[in-house]
C-alpha cells in the first residue's frame, strides 16, 4: 500500500469510527453503548497496527497527519467511555489513620467538579465523586478493594510517596508525582499519568496514556498498546506485582492474563521504531 493510500486509510477509518460513535449515542440501553465504544476501541487499535505496518514507506508530513487523525479518535473514543460509564458512585474514603496521617487529613482529595476530558486535565479539576491523595510527601497508604473497587481514583501532587491500591479501579490518574512508588491493582478502564518523574510505578489496565514524564520507570499489563506524548526516559518493564486477591481483581477488570502488549509503545513524538524516549526492562 502507497503512503498516501495510508493516510487515506486512517481518514475514513477514523469517519467510519465517528458515525458509528454517533450512532451509539442514539442507543437507549448503556450495555449497548459500552459495547459499541469497546467496538470501536478496538477498530481503532486496527488502524493504529496498520499505520505502524506502513510506517516505512511514509514521509514525515504524513506520518504527522496520521498522528493528529489518530489522537482525534483516541480522544472522541475516551470522552465518549467517559460519558457512559459516569456514575453516581458516593465519596469514601476511609483509611485506618495513625496520627501522622490524621495530621494530613486536609490533603485526601475531596469530590470536586466534573473533569476536564482534554489530554492535559487541570490537576485542581479532578474526576466527581472520585477518591484520592493529594499534597502529601513521605507518606505511605493503602487502599483496599472497599474503598475504590469500581471507583475512580486520582493520585496528585505527591512526593517521596508509596501508595498501593489493591482492587479494580475503573479508571486511574496518576498527576505531578514526583519520586514516588505506586503499586496499582487491576484498572477496568483507562491509566492516564502525566507530569510525573523519577518514579517507579506497577500498572495493569485496558489502556495507558502518559504525557510530559520523564525518568520513570512503568511496570505494566496492558490490553492495548501504551501511548506517550512529550516524555523521555521511559522504561518499561512487565507487571511483577502480586497481592492477595490480585487473580479475582483481574476477573472483575477483565483483563486478559494471558494477554499482555507491555512491550507496546506508540511515541507520538517519535513514530518511528524505537524511539529514543523509551526502552525496555527485560
Amino acid at each position: 500500500m502507497e503512503s498516501t493510500d495510508t493516510v487515506a486509510f486512517v481518514k475514513e477509518q477514523k469517519q467510519a469510527i465517528f458515525d458509528e460513535l454517533d450512532n451509539a449515542s442514539q442507543l437507549q440501553h448503556e450495555s449497548d453503548k459500552r459495547s459499541k465504544i469497546d467496538a470501536m476501541f478496538l477498530k481503532a487499535e486496527e488502524v493504529k497496527k496498520h499505520v505502524h505496518k506502513h510506517l516505512s514507506a511514509m514521509i514525515a508530513y504524513e506520518i504527522r497527519v496520521c498522528n493528529d487523525l489518530i489522537k482525534e479518535i483516541d480522544l472522541r473514543i475516551s470522552r465518549e467511555r467517559e460519558a457512559v460509564s459516569s456514575k453516581p458512585f458516593k465519596f469514601s474514603f476511609s483509611l485506618k489513620a495513625t496520627a501522622a496521617a490524621k495530621a494530613n487529613k486536609a490533603a485526601e482529595v475531596k469530590p470536586t467538579a466534573t473533569f476536564n476530558t482534554e489530554d492535559q486535565p487541570d490537576s485542581k479539576v479532578l474526576l466527581r465523586n472520585n477518591i484520592g491523595l493529594s499534597g502529601l510527601s513521605g507518606e505511605e497508604r493503602m487502599l483496599s478493594s472497599d474503598e475504590l473497587d469500581q471507583k475512580e481514583v486520582v493520585l496528585d501532587s505527591l512526593t517521596d510517596c508509596v501508595i498501593s491500591l489493591q482492587g479494580a479501579p475503573s479508571a486511574l490518574r496518576l498527576i505531578n508525582l514526583r519520586q514516588c512508588r505506586i503499586f496499582s491493582g487491576p484498572v477496568s478502564g483507562s491509566v492516564f499519568i502525566s507530569n510525573c518523574q523519577r518514579c517507579q510505578m506497577q500498572i495493569a489496565g485496558h489502556q495507558l496514556r502518559i504525557h510530559d514524564t520523564t525518568d520513570c520507570d512503568i511496570y505494566q499489563h496492558v490490553r492495548s498498546r501504551s501511548i506517550v506524548e512529550n516524555c523521555s526516559k521511559l522504561r518499561f518493564g512487565r507487571y511483577t506485582w502480586s497481592y492477595d486477591k490480585l487473580e479475582a481483581d483481574f476477573a472483575k477488570a477483565a483483563i486478559d492474563r494471558a494477554v499482555n502488549n507491555w512491550t507496546q509503545i506508540d511515541d507520538f513524538n517519535c513514530l518511528s521504531n524505537p524511539s529514543p524516549n523509551w526502552s525496555l526492562i527485560e
